[in-house]
C-alpha cells in the first residue's frame, strides 16, 4: 500500500519480484491492510476514502490484479 504525497489517497500498488511492471491494483482508495485470494490472482479491500459519504464506502471488495475485474463482496443498507 502507498499514500501518495500529493493526495494523500492510499492505493495498493503491486510489481514483478524483480520490481518491474508497477501498477496500481486498487482503482479506489482503501483502508488498511488487504488479503490475497488462496490462488494469489485476487486482492481482497476495503474500499475506503474519508470524502466519500455513498453507501458503497467501507465495503469490501475484490479486484482480478490480471484483468482488473471488480466484484463487491458487502454492502451497506439501512
Amino acid at each position: 500500500m502507498d499514500r501518495s504525497p500529493t493526495t494523500q489517497k492510499t492505493h495498493i500498488w503491486i510489481m514483478n519480484a524483480d520490481g518491474s511492471n508497477l501498477r496500481m491494483a486498487t482503482p479506489d482508495m482503501v483502508a488498511n491492510g488487504f488479503d490475497w485470494s488462496p490462488d494469489g490472482k485476487k486482492l481482497a479491500y476495503v474500499r475506503f476514502n474519508l470524502d466519500d459519504f455513498s453507501l458503497n464506502n467501507g465495503t469490501i471488495w475484490t479486484v482480478d490484479v490480471d484483468t482488473g475485474e471488480l466484484k463487491q463482496l458487502t454492502h451497506n443498507g439501512f
